[in-house]
């Protein structure tokens, strides 16, 4: 009984957080979802997911931030999410990925390219960012272009077949997430507490 206690005092933290004014009651059942964190987050007021030791897989990583592709485990099949295709060119050192048209964050802005490659670039640039996914990219991305609003080309430092899957397919855990420009623009990654945040998700 304590642990759903501490459950829904949780989500209803995590809802006040994000809403401020509104409390549990003021929100009917149906239209309640309660996400049970097994952990301490170090800090609950940081939604930056760059920095270490913010638990982003617990709730905000499957309602606010959406991958590009999803790895359908029944099918073996990397499926379009934010993304609608990728491609790569005979030597798989150079990817080109298509973006989905219409998609807006949650303030209503605009996803596009431009979010793409300020945020690849982000990670490119700042080496303290040293969580998996920004520190995979720098290892593996010489550079990245836009090509028009809804396309950009990853040009690698090797070869790599796996490289959509590795890094854009949500697979058992996540995937390296795109960040708002027009929110992160001119703030320092690795201090950023992107509160409050802002996604693509519902």
């Amino acid at each position: 009984m304590n642990h759903l206690k501490a459950s829904l005092l949780a989500g209803t933290a995590f809802a006040v957080a994000l809403t401020g004014a509104v409390s549990a009651q003021d929100v009917p059942r149906e239209d309640t979802v309660v996400f049970d964190i097994d952990r301490t987050i170090r800090d609950p007021e940081n939604f930056n997911p760059f920095t270490p030791g913010v638990k982003r897989q617990h709730g905000a990583h499957q309602t606010m931030w959406e991958p590009l592709f999803i790895l359908n485990y029944e099918s073996g099949e990397i499926e379009p999410w934010l993304a609608t295709g990728f491609e790569a060119n005979d030597a798989q050192d150079q990817w080109t990925i298509t973006l989905r048209d219409g998609v807006t964050w949650s303030d209503g802005e605009t996803f596009n390219a431009d979010d793409v490659v300020f945020t690849v670039q982000m990670a490119l640039d700042n080496e303290g960012l040293s969580e998996r996914e920004p520190a995979t990219i720098r290892a593996q991305v010489a550079s990245i272009e836009k090509v028009d609003d809804l396309t950009v080309t990853f040009t690698l430092n090797s070869a790599n077949p796996r490289f959509v899957l590795e890094n854009f397919a949500n697979r058992i855990f996540g995937s390296f997430l795109i960040m708002p420009e027009h929110v992160w623009a001119g703030e320092d990654p690795a201090t950023f507490a992107f509160n409050p945040p802002v996604g693509t998700g519902p």
